[in-house]
């Protein structure tokens, strides 16, 4: 999904596309996205800026997911959730704030297993495995 006009919601909100940030604008020495979360409350201002802006888009993809279909629920994943306690109830708020009346139900929760991606590719193939098996009969 694109959230800036040009940006897709990966390369803006990942760990990856974080720590690609700072490595450009802090420092390129930067590993993991928990570096980022530590400057930031150490108050380096490139890190809160980072920061901000990572929740800016996040709040957006939520938005717009919630926007597009409609869900009951949205669980996120990733290993940019080890800082949840840094960004996570500031996002449900602004979501909360902003959300279409209809939405502001939606429940927005956390993965608690490991390697989300490929729990989600794997349910799907059983699905399509199962589907396939079926309409054969």
């Amino acid at each position: 999904m694109i959230l800036d006009l040009k940006n897709t919601c990966n390369s803006l909100i990942s760990g990856t596309a974080l720590i690609d940030k700072a490595k450009e604008r802090i420092n390129k020495d930067i590993n993991n996205a928990f570096e980022i979360f530590e400057l930031e409350r150490n108050n380096n201002k490139i890190a809160r800026e980072i920061i901000d802006e990572f929740k800016k888009n996040l709040t957006v993809l939520l938005l717009n997911i919630s926007s597009i279909i409609n869900p009951d629920i949205i669980i996120l994943g990733g290993g940019v959730l080890k800082s949840k306690e840094r960004f996570f109830p500031e996002v449900i708020e602004e979501f909360k704030n902003k959300a279409h009346p209809l939405a502001k139900k939606t429940v927005i929760d956390l993965a608690t297993f490991e390697e989300t991606g490929i729990m989600g590719a794997s349910l799907l193939t059983k699905e399509l495995l199962k589907n396939n098996i079926e309409n054969e009969k």
